[in-house]
C-alpha cells in the first residue's frame, strides 16, 4: 500500500523500484498518485483495512507510519517537504524514538530496519494507558465542572 500526503515526484520512482524489487503491486490511495495511476478513494475503515492487509507500506504520513507499527508491517517512510514549510517528519521521528524503531536513510526515505515488535507493542500499551488516564481524568474534571 502506498499512502502519500505530498506530491514528492522523486518518491514515485523509488516506490516503483521498491515494488519491482519486492515483487509486489502498488496500491495508491489517498489523494496522491502519479500520472497514469488511479488512486483508490477510501474512507477511514478502508484506509485502516488497506494498511492492515498490505504486505509492505510506503508512506510520508504519520498515520501511515503509526498504523504500520500497530499492524506490524514492514514499511518505508519517505520525507515529506512542502515549499512553505520544509521538513514535516518530526512527529514520525518522535514516534520512532518512543517505540525504539531504528531506520536507515536511503536518499529521501527511511527504511525501517530494526524493531522489536513485542517491545513496540509493550511501549505502545504503556502510552495508551497514560493517554486513557489523562483523557478520562480530563473528562471527569469537565463533567464535575458542568454538573455543579
Amino acid at each position: 500500500a502506498c499512502y502519500f500526503l505530498s506530491d514528492e515526484v522523486g518518491a514515485i520512482g523509488r516506490v516503483k523500484a521498491l515494488s519491482r524489487a519486492l515483487g509486489l503491486p502498488v496500491l495508491w490511495f489517498g489523494d496522491r498518485a502519479p500520472a497514469g495511476e488511479v488512486p483508490q478513494t477510501v474512507g477511514p475503515l478502508d484506509f485502516v483495512s488497506a494498511l492492515s492487509g498490505a504486505s509492505y507500506v510506503c508512506t510520508d504520513s504519520f498515520h501511515g507510519a503509526a498504523f504500520s507499527l500497530l499492524f506490524e508491517k514492514d514499511f518505508s517512510v519517505f520525507d515529506r517537504n512542502y515549499e512553505h514549510n520544509r521538513g514535516q517528519s518530526t512527529r514520525i521521528d518522535s514516534l520512532f524514538e518512543l517505540c525504539g524503531v531504528k531506520t536507515e536513510k536511503v536518499e529521501n526515505r527511511r527504511d525501517v530496519v530494526s524493531w522489536d515488535r513485542a517491545a513496540v507493542e509493550k511501549r505502545l500499551g504503556r502510552l495508551r494507558d497514560e493517554s486513557e488516564r489523562f483523557l478520562f481524568g480530563s473528562l471527569k474534571a469537565v463533567a464535575g465542572i458542568v454538573s455543579e
